[in-house]
């Protein structure tokens, strides 16, 4: 069957089943690739949708081109990476954040940071002799944490800590009889459910140093 190829128009033999599965319209791969890239690409192509969008930065209010697909997923606000960060340390930062709870992550933070509450930590492992006290522990790990019996979280917001000043009249909060020192896996297990384990780590250390 002698056909005419759609691209450079030279006559070429094709095969009886081409026009079943609408095959051989091109002599060569060469001239197909031609073809295709000339009536398939951009406006050309039967899926074209206008392309790229012009849109005014939020910040400058520059134009930039995006794709209708980055702002199909809310995106494509800035004209670049500056204008979105300078955008985010308004928006994002203290009050402005949508996760913002009054600065008392900051406050943890600082306690936790804070040399005497390092020092208390160690203290506590050196009490427990750098061991887990956690009941028929198996573990073999080395990492050891020293474990808030009453919540290091419940301490801040119960006596209303919102200062490093706040934080060193706090008798409860720099109480050792308050520290029990745990492996890491055993202080993963409990996490979430450290209530439960209250009378369980007191009643340890009392028969251990008779507080």
């Amino acid at each position: 069957m002698i056909k005419n190829c759609k691209f450079c128009s030279k006559n070429f033999i094709g095969h009886p089943s081409d026009e079943k599965f609408k095959r051989g319209k091109f002599c060569s791969r060469k001239c197909a690739k031609f073809w295709f890239s000339k009536n398939s690409s951009r406006e050309n192509s039967p899926k074209w949708k206008g392309g790229r969008v012009i849109k005014s930065c939020q910040i400058c209010e520059n134009k930039f081109e995006i794709a209708p697909s980055v702002l199909k997923i809310n995106r494509g606000k800035f004209c670049s990476r500056k204008c979105m960060g300078i955008s985010q340390s308004k928006t994002k930062i203290k009050q402005n954040h949508w996760n913002w709870k009054g600065g008392i992550t900051t406050i943890y933070h600082k306690i936790r940071t804070y040399k005497k509450h390092i020092e208390l930590l160690k203290q506590s492992k050196q009490r427990d002799n750098f061991q887990c006290l956690m009941p028929s522990c198996d573990s073999n790990s080395r990492v050891l944490h020293s474990n808030h019996i009453k919540t290091f979280s419940s301490i801040i917001k119960e006596n209303n800590i919102k200062t490093i000043k706040n934080a060193e009249n706090c008798k409860e909060l720099w109480d050792i009889k308050n520290l029990i020192t745990l492996c890491k896996p055993c202080h993963k297990h409990i996490r979430g459910r450290e209530k439960e384990f209250e009378n369980l780590f007191k009643g340890i250390l009392n028969r251990t140093y008779q507080y």
